[in-house]
């Protein structure tokens, strides 16, 4: 006979938009979006993790980040990173004199990723923000991490793997069958709870900004205006223009398989990680050796909370920081089985295979085993 799990401690419709929840392995999960280097989601993730109702509960907390992210954000948050910056010019002539050819592209596109986000720190972003007010929490309440995200060298190795010429035919054989699955999973859908338009209105001013411009130009390239350079026509621009046409056609058959690798491969390990901490959360775990290729495990917080709670529902909590993009992708793969089961047919890697790897760390960082 099925017994009901018992009602959350934060029922679901006095959540806003950017959290999801569910109950697995006897534990309340909710999924924090955040929008990374956010003020506000900062804010909305202290909020969350601090409310009454939950902050004496929480067994762990799962962050979107592999450890060489986390450690980097660690040693920031302490004051012991050293400011060592190269110019932007410094690190592409390094990379272009590097003689390992296969790794110059991932170098590159690495480069142009953080000089972006510095960029994006003087437009009201800050470098791992939502990320810095979990661990604060973690550290002040005992509770260990668990990083639950590939390498980002892995995501970009993949990346760059399915933009390849040699994917082209894969990528327009299994165009009818992942439009519908990344509709299903990226969308709100039946089981998500942040909508398209939302999560642009939570994006900072300037990003905002930033989009609004970009759309501008776009539409009023089409208006034969004699002021408007970007209409006008000749030889030279009529070939850039087909050239680019034919990029963005390319780009467009290479983007559902792309965004499997961003959102499906990684939302599948993160649920698989959340999944594998709740589920022995009613015995004791000793900790184990530290390895890369097991998980590393800091439980000591866990065994004296389930002895001191004897509440009437006590059953834990698991709070998840991700991207908001993941929260409707997880909450439907859970949800939903026939997407799930597709999900771990079709992605790169064996999600069961990849899990293996997850790292749980003392909130301070000072232990990984």
């Amino acid at each position: 006979i099925g017994v009901s799990p018992p009602p959350p401690p934060l029922p679901e419709d006095t959540l806003p938009e950017t959290v999801g929840y569910f109950y697995v392995n006897k534990c309340h999960v909710y999924l924090q979006g955040t929008i990374h280097g956010s003020m506000t989601s900062s804010e909305e993730v202290s909020k969350l993790l601090r409310h009454p109702k939950i902050k004496n509960r929480v067994r762990y907390v799962v962050m979107e980040l592999d450890y060489d992210r986390y450690w980097y954000l660690q040693t920031r948050r302490k004051g012991t990173l050293r400011n060592r910056k190269k110019s932007v010019w410094k690190v592409l002539r390094s990379i272009i004199t590097d003689p390992d050819q296969e790794k110059k592209g991932q170098a590159m596109l690495g480069l142009l990723l953080s000089s972006a986000m510095r960029a994006g720190e003087s437009l009201e972003f800050e470098k791992g923000v939502d990320f810095l007010a979990a661990m604060d929490f973690a550290e002040e309440y005992n509770v260990p991490l668990v990083l639950a995200d590939h390498s980002t060298n892995t995501t970009v190795g993949e990346m760059f793997r399915e933009f390849s010429v040699r994917s082209l035919g894969a990528h327009v054989s299994q165009l009818p069958r992942n439009l519908p699955f990344l509709m299903a999973t990226l969308q709100r859908a039946k089981h998500g709870t942040v909508s398209f338009q939302s999560a642009l209105g939570r994006l900072p001013r300037a990003a905002q900004l930033f989009l609004t411009v970009f759309f501008a130009l776009a539409v009023s390239s089409e208006l034969p205006f004699e002021w408007n350079v970007t209409a006008k026509h000749n030889d030279a621009l009529d070939y850039l223009a087909s050239v680019e046409r034919y990029m963005l056609i390319y780009l467009a058959l290479c983007l559902p398989r792309v965004l499997k690798v961003l959102f499906t491969q990684r939302d599948l390990r993160i649920l698989k990680a959340i999944e594998m901490v709740t589920a022995p959360m009613e015995t004791s775990i000793e900790p184990v050796a530290a390895s890369m290729d097991s998980p590393i495990l800091n439980p000591g917080s866990l065994t004296e909370k389930e002895s001191s709670e004897k509440n009437i529902d006590d059953s834990p909590v698991v709070v998840a920081v991700i991207g908001l993009a993941h929260v409707n992708s997880i909450l439907n793969l859970f949800h939903d089985k026939r997407l799930r089961e597709f999900a771990a047919a079709t992605v790169q890697h064996d999600a069961s295979r990849s899990v293996e790897s997850i790292e749980v760390v003392s909130p301070d960082g000072s232990d990984r085993g």
